[in-house]
């Protein structure tokens, strides 16, 4: 979980606008400037008097802006010193942060390619086998003026070697087959230890910085607060000087007059402002991160409140139909079942956003797909659209989960239709690319290799450049109040980016939008290819000769499961942790599909599942699950290809999934 959120945190990370203190100076300056009155030379007396009072009035505002100066260069000095100083403090914070995130995402992937024994979860930990050195040599180098951060640098050294040496031997043993002997090297909670001793370190340190922070904050207010000073200090000499021309010069006195009060209502202002500047500047970063998280809670309340009051709506008053006899409960079974799916349709596409969502990928022939998708699509689109398919010769195949790519593409494909209310052309394209490492930073975003592309383009009013930059934000919509949830675009984004690929976007205003999807290429045997999906019979029946083992910690959950496993005609037993079920599977050779939950405490699913293949290798598998995090890969040597029922399902799913598992060879 720390490895996605860190990888999701320098993914989103944000910018910080930096305002020098010379330029919010020179800005002061410029206002006081302009804010002072120009005299009208034909107001001014021709005497020998007025002329010596003119000449003496210049010196004094030469007087002024050289003590002005002098004001600015010493407040300036002053200024760059602490400002100096704040980043620096910076730059350790974020130092402490990358180091303590690097050897956090290393664990991460030590504990992903342990269950998994996927390469992919090395990710991280290489990361931090290249990064680490150069980041405590940049830690050493910034903290080199402070002898305590330096002595606390040279204690996290042998730390982190430890922990890394750990993470190493356990990866080792993985790919030597030695799982237990990787569970228990972690299970002596060597690791956990030093991962504390790390956090705490860091913490210490993080905190030393922060009283340096605060000490120059507190030193570059001081700043800011001579220079207000100053200017109060400037105004005043100008009132002396207005009075003084008043004296002089009768004729100029209300010009005089005027001047300074626009000058004074200025300053003030001038001051409210850097007062206001300053507080926005304290607030900035915690406000952009909690608007980022009350957009997404606030659009998950909103819907999911909804979503539930149709739910529990119906249920009260089919109790009370029940409880008076009445009938007429069909509608309220109905709404209710609506309700519930369409909260976990909005579930899933937060698992899809969150690249969380259990996927079943297959190779796929990006041509047949999109062929074959074509008669939906023009009955999705309306006769007012015209459908244009452009299909590459030679397309390569790519794998993705077939399901979930149709829904990619018809959320694309709503999306263009609205883009365009008064008819248009959609055209989808499909191509072959080879993506270098310039390009993919640039547009794929991605791992430079070989990608299939599918492009959808619209010819509708199109998006400007600041909403394309958030299209694919939760629950960012420009449809009106109950047109849309906010969350297509970023269930396609999430399902991309979980397959291995990216999405990019351009758009111009008038002149429609394009959407191009980049899916790896796959290379491997074809003999399975995946079209479209089809229709089958919605519950096909199970036999009583056929026998379930469900285990599942969750006794509601597991009571559910067992009850719609008898509802289809199997004979169903039940068990609620890894020991009763290898109990039950050593005492009834008859079962002939276990049905397993993958998080359950001691041993999960995944672990199960491969002691009881031992004792019953012809036994078949069906795991559960919500979401990915569970570890689960695509194929594992000694379980075969992984099949898995998404939580929460149907009983028409439930019966397809089970029926399909147990009819394969």
């Amino acid at each position: 979980m720390h490895a996605t959120r860190a990888g999701r945190e320098r993914a989103r990370q944000p910018k910080l606008v930096y305002i020098s203190p010379l330029d919010l100076s020179l800005h002061r300056t410029n206002i006081c400037l302009m804010s002072k009155p120009k005299l009208n030379a034909a107001l001014l007396p021709a005497s020998r008097t007025t002329f010596f009072g003119g000449t003496i009035g210049l010196f004094l505002g030469f007087a002024i802006l050289l003590l002005a100066g002098a004001i600015a260069i010493r407040t300036e000095t002053s200024r760059r010193n602490s400002s100096e100083l704040i980043r620096h403090t910076l730059l350790v914070q974020n130092g402490l942060h990358r180091l303590f995130a690097l050897v956090e995402g290393a664990e991460s992937g030590e504990r992903g390619f342990l269950i998994t024994n996927n390469e992919q979860y090395l990710a991280p930990y290489g990361d931090a086998v290249r990064d680490l050195k150069t980041t405590i040599d940049d830690l050493s180098t910034l903290v080199a003026d402070n002898p305590e951060q330096t002595k606390k640098i040279a204690e996290l050294v042998p730390a982190i070697d430890e922990r890394m040496a750990i993470i190493n031997s356990v990866i080792g043993d993985v790919r030597s087959g030695k799982i237990r002997e990787a569970a228990d090297l972690i299970k002596t909670g060597r690791g956990k230890n030093l991962m504390d001793q790390l956090r705490a370190s860091i913490s210490e340190m993080t905190s030393v910085e922060d009283r340096l922070l605060g000490d120059r904050e507190a030193a570059l207010a001081s700043a800011n607060s001579a220079v207000e000073m100053g200017v109060l200090f400037l105004v005043v000499i100008v009132l002396l000087l207005a009075v003084y021309s008043i004296v002089q010069a009768q004729r100029q006195s209300s010009a005089l007059l005027s001047s300074s009060e626009v000058l004074q209502i200025r300053n003030d202002q001038l001051i409210e402002e850097t007062a206001r500047r300053e507080e926005v500047e304290a607030k900035l970063r915690q406000s952009q991160k909690l608007e980022a998280i009350g957009q997404l809670a606030g659009g998950i309340a909103h819907d999911f409140n909804n979503m539930l009051s149709v739910v529990i709506a119906s249920l009260n008053l089919l109790k009370r139909r029940l409880a008076r006899g009445e009938g007429g409960y069909d509608q309220f079974i109905d709404s209710a079942v609506e309700g519930a799916e369409r909260a976990a349709n909005l579930t899933h596409r937060l698992l899809a956003f969150s690249r969380l969502q259990p996927l079943a990928p297959s190779p796929i022939d990006a041509n047949e797909f999109v062929a074959g998708m074509s008669h939906l699509l023009r009955r999705t689109l309306g006769e007012h659209i015209r459908l244009e398919i452009t299909l590459a010769d030679g397309l390569w195949l790519t794998e993705a989960d077939p399901n979930e790519l149709e829904n990619a593409i018809l959320n694309l494909a709503v999306n263009a239709r609205d883009a365009m209310p008064n008819g248009g052309k959609l055209t989808i394209e499909t191509a072959n690319r080879e993506i270098d490492g310039t390009y993919a930073a640039a547009e794929a975003g991605g791992k430079p290799g070989q990608y299939v592309q599918l492009a959808v383009m619209d010819t509708g009013v199109g998006m400007s450049p600041e909403v394309a930059a958030k299209a694919f934000d939760p629950f960012f919509t420009t449809k009106a109040v109950g047109k849309g949830t906010g969350l297509g675009l970023s269930q396609v984004y999430g399902f991309v980016k979980q397959s291995g690929g990216n999405v990019s976007i351009y758009s111009e205003v008038g002149r429609g939008t394009t959407i191009k999807l980049y899916l790896p290429r796959y290379i491997g045997k074809n003999d399975t290819i995946s079209a479209q999906i089809a229709n089958p019979e919605k519950c096909p029946p199970g036999h009583l000769e056929e026998v379930i083992l469900v285990v599942e910690d969750d006794e509601r959950a597991r009571d559910i499961a067992v009850e719609c496993g008898r509802e289809l005609g199997y004979t169903v037993l039940q068990a609620e942790n890894a020991l009763s079920a290898l109990n039950l599977l050593s005492s009834r050779p008859d079962i002939r599909l276990l049905m397993t939950d993958v998080v359950m405490p001691e041993e999960d699913g995944k672990m199960l599942a491969k002691e009881a293949l031992r004792e019953h290798p012809d036994l078949k598998i069906l795991f559960m699950s919500g979401y990915t995090r569970d570890a689960l890969s695509s194929s594992d040597r000694t379980l075969g290809k992984i099949q898995l029922l998404a939580k929460p399902f149907t009983l028409e799913q439930a019966a397809l999934k089970i029926r399909d598992v147990l009819d394969q060879r």
